[in-house]
């Protein structure tokens, strides 16, 4: 992009030396001279890189959340990390967000610090970790481990509404503003980055990369950091953030979703699906003392179960981290977003499609799944939204045979997003065109309008 910049107006190159020097640079080696040429220039965060020695990698590379707070603290840039660029706001935000946590969870050992003086919590900043398995640019899985602010400068609603003149509120009246704002690089904070390869044969290695994470966020939480002019900064965790495959792989968990039945009946009873509570438990000498998962009455069974029986062998390595300790379970967050496009919506989505087959046109279910392909992809081109799954079959949707139970064949979260903001309006066409009264396909429609 430098390069083309400059062929196109040669004079940038002296006008802007930063430019001129990443077109000259080697594209052969374009990230080693990216990053020489950023530090040069001032343009790069001096992070110190930190490493470990694994079984499976020597110098293995990761960045201390303590390193990011006390560069970001000394650049006077912690706004990335509260939302706010005063100092002495930030400490009445900070204020009012402890005493309103403290309301809600009152056993959390960062107000047990507070009370012994061992922090300040007008100047504690409240965080998640964030765990992910995602894809490198070669589409290999890699491990992502980053740690992020609880507030932040709120959410692309919230300015809109700031757009149109809505009065703004004091803090003592306003909600503290969400972290949905900002690139990515300015509000989520790297420790490592670990390739498949690096963990695969030896899971040690990811588990002593998260010991040291949640050592250094203890110390961060016991210990602080200096960040210049007399000021000292402390940071909190709230719990880890991720999909339920990172959660299961770093605290160990023994009650997950891969234990969801699969069989109407098995020889091994189920032992629970949630890390939360009890339900899927089963008990085949006491059958009553089995805890069914598929239970939404208002006050379902597995309510009372929450909280009374820990979900691990051996207690993870995390919890090192202060967190609330009368309900330790509960420090690894379940992730709304992939528990609905990869669960709950995601079955639904594949449902709607086999249930609004027969009002497709076409004279077999193939044909008039191409049928509902076409109104599809029409829909996302529209909405200007990636289709991503570019054709709507019986095995994307999981109904090879008509005994099948559809719970949908993608993998992508997104697809969830795109076929219910379809099934929204296709749903109400079709049976405004065919006059059904089918009470179940009425329902459906009627729950995403």
């Amino acid at each position: 992009m430098a390069r083309a910049h400059v062929q196109a107006s040669p004079g940038v190159a002296r006008e802007e030396p930063a430019v001129g020097r990443l077109a000259s640079a080697s594209a052969s080696n374009a990230e080693l001279a990216a990053h020489s040429i950023f530090k040069e220039f001032g343009l790069a965060m001096p992070i110190p890189i930190s490493s470990e020695n694994l079984e499976t990698c020597k110098d293995f590379p990761y960045l201390k959340f303590s390193d990011w707070v006390r560069v970001l603290g000394k650049a006077d840039m912690l706004e990335h990390l509260t939302g706010q660029k005063s100092f002495a706001t930030m400490k009445v935000i900070l204020t009012e967000f402890w005493k309103r946590y403290r309301a809600l969870y009152p056993n959390h050992e960062v107000f047990r610090l507070a009370d012994s003086g061992v922090l300040d919590l007008s100047c504690t900043i409240p965080v998640y970790t964030h765990k992910d398995e995602g894809r490198s640019s070669k589409k290999k899985p890699i491990m992502i481990l980053t740690t992020q602010g609880a507030l932040g400068k709120g959410t692309a609603a919230q300015r809109r509404r700031n757009a149109r003149g809505v009065i703004k509120h004091t803090v003592k009246t306003t909600p503290m503003k969400m972290n949905f704002i900002g690139h990515t690089y300015t509000t989520r904070y790297m420790f490592m980055a670990m390739p498949r390869s690096v963990y695969k044969h030896c899971p040690d290695t990811f588990f002593t990369m998260l010991k040291l994470y949640a050592s250094d966020m203890k110390s961060l939480a016991y210990d602080g950091v200096d960040v210049g002019r007399g000021n000292r900064i402390w940071v909190a965790s709230l719990g880890s953030k991720g999909d339920w495959p990172a959660h299961v792989k770093s605290a160990g968990l023994k009650r997950s979703f891969q234990n969801v039945p699969k069989r109407a009946t098995s020889k091994t009873p189920c032992s629970g699906i949630c890390h939360l509570c009890l339900a899927g438990t089963e008990d085949f000498e006491e059958p009553e003392n089995a805890v069914p998962f598929e239970d939404f009455v208002f006050l379902p069974e597995w309510l009372d179960t929450c909280n009374v029986k820990d979900p691990w062998v051996e207690e993870p390595a995390e919890l090192e981290i202060p967190h609330d300790t009368s309900d330790k379970p509960s420090y690894f967050k379940p992730d709304f977003w992939h528990n609905l496009s990869l669960g709950a919506g995601k079955t639904r989505a594949a449902n709607f499609c086999v249930m609004f087959n027969p009002l497709a046109a076409g004279t077999s279910v193939e044909t008039r799944f191409e049928d509902m392909t076409a109104d599809f992809n029409s829909h996302c081109s529209l909405m200007k939204r990636s289709a991503y799954m570019k054709e709507i079959n019986r095995e994307k949707v999981g109904f090879l045979k008509h005994v099948d139970f559809p719970d949908g064949h993608w993998s992508k979260g997104d697809v969830t997003t795109s076929l219910m903001l379809w099934m929204e309006k296709y749903g109400a066409q079709k049976i405004a065109e065919s006059g059904s009264s089918d009470e179940i396909l009425i329902t459906m429609e009627t729950c995403y309008n």
